[in-house]
């Protein structure tokens, strides 16, 4: 990773906002002092709220989000956040709680333009930090270098190839604003892309996700890369191997990992006091979640949960149970409909084409238009939940 001196990166970055908020005759002091205050308290709220840990609040506040975003708004299933896994099985251990928030208009991009690198994901690292009586996880994350505050992934791309792929991890602020560009010689993370079979250009979401490596057993990065995806893993790594991602109508879509998400969920140790990780689960979007009209007020098929393993392995059963799964050889599999009749939300856990059990609880969360259909575990130190596309806005389903 290239580390710029702290004070430096954010100089740059503070200069830029503060120029861009104020016009061409520049700020005054007091202005610009004003805006400096603004993103250092916008930032501070960031550091306080781990990302879905608790109020989302932090989130909605449009100079954090141009920040983290390049655009005014945070979308809840665009961005990806959890703890990241040092190791599995029954020790198994968490380390540092990390989101990556994908730069709005560099995904957008066609692969020519990155021949210029391009700031792609903002990555902000809560380290250690827990919910208060709970015991401390691992600050840093040493395989991509990532420890406690913000960082910026670049991606480049100089002869516009499949296998023309770089990236460069920059410390010390977001990619938000005119973000300093790396030297040539910062390039040096593996950029694998992928192109999944049967799909077209439009098969590729706005998003980031973490992904997992089976080959290595480490996280690494996915973003979308022009027309494809791409994997951004540790220096000198090879291409990943991952678990397929398996929906409940088989269309290339739902290979993609951009609208889905896929992880190790969390179950908490009360002895130990912490999260360890728990069952490999998945949580793919259906494709009507992607068409111009979905038939809310009817009832829509939403997601396929699956979760790995069998009822004697440590939290398969409880997540059995949270998502009304029907159990399966080497799995549990259920559906996620929702239902937006007009006066009030409903989701339902539905086991098999008939037996349904109705969620807890549907939290709206309005959002500017914003890339459709796509799905993601919601972190949480016992159990995860749900962010989902929904009418005009996110929801958030709790078991």
């Amino acid at each position: 990773m290239t580390r710029l001196a702290s004070d430096r990166r954010y100089a740059l970055i503070l200069a830029t906002l503060v120029g861009a908020a104020c016009g061409k005759g520049g700020p005054g002091p007091s202005s610009e002092t004003a805006q400096t205050d603004r993103i250092a308290e916008a930032m501070a709220a960031l550091e306080a709220n781990p990302c879905d840990a608790g109020s989302n609040a932090a989130l909605a506040d449009s100079t954090l989000a141009a920040l983290l975003t390049g655009v005014g708004h945070v979308e809840n299933e665009v961005y990806d956040c959890q703890r990241l896994v040092m190791s599995t099985g029954s020790a198994g251990e968490f380390g540092p709680l990390v989101a990556l928030f994908p730069m709005d208009a560099t995904l957008s991009l066609a692969r020519s333009a990155f021949a210029s690198p391009r700031p792609a994901v903002t990555i902000y690292s809560w380290g250690a930090a827990a919910s208060a009586g709970q015991g401390d996880y691992v600050a840093d994350y040493p395989d991509l270098e990532i420890d406690p505050g913000p960082h910026c992934l670049w991606l480049r791309n100089t002869t516009d190839t499949d296998t023309g792929w770089n990236g460069a991890m920059m410390t010390g602020g977001p990619c938000g604003g005119d973000a300093y560009p790396p030297s040539d010689e910062a390039f040096t993370n593996t950029v694998i892309q992928r192109v999944y079979q049967g799909t077209e250009q439009t098969d590729y979401p706005n998003t980031a996700r973490w992904e997992w490596d089976l080959k290595t057993n480490k996280q690494f990065i996915g973003v979308k890369c022009a027309d494809a995806w791409c994997g951004v893993l540790a220096v000198g790594a090879s291409a990943p191997r991952t678990q397929p991602l398996v929906g409940g109508r088989v269309v290339a879509r739902e290979s993609v990992p951009g609208w889905s998400d896929a992880q190790h969920l969390a179950v908490f140790d009360s002895a130990g006091g912490r999260a360890r990780p728990g069952p490999w689960a998945s949580l793919v979007g259906y494709p009507g979640l992607q068409v111009e009209s979905p038939p809310w007020a009817e009832g829509l098929m939403s997601a396929r949960i699956r979760v790995y393993g069998t009822l004697e392995d440590p939290g398969h059963g409880f997540f059995v149970e949270r998502f009304y799964l029907q159990p399966d050889e080497g799995f549990a599999r259920g559906d996620l409909i929702l239902r937006f009749p007009g006066l009030y939300d409903e989701a339902w856990y539905q086991q098999g084409p008939m037996r349904r059990r109705q969620a807890e609880s549907v939290q709206y969360a309005p959002t500017p238009p914003h890339q459709v259909g796509a799905a993601r575990w919601r972190w949480q130190e016992n159990g995860e939940t749900i962010w989902i596309f929904c009418p005009s806005g996110s929801c958030h389903v709790d078991p």
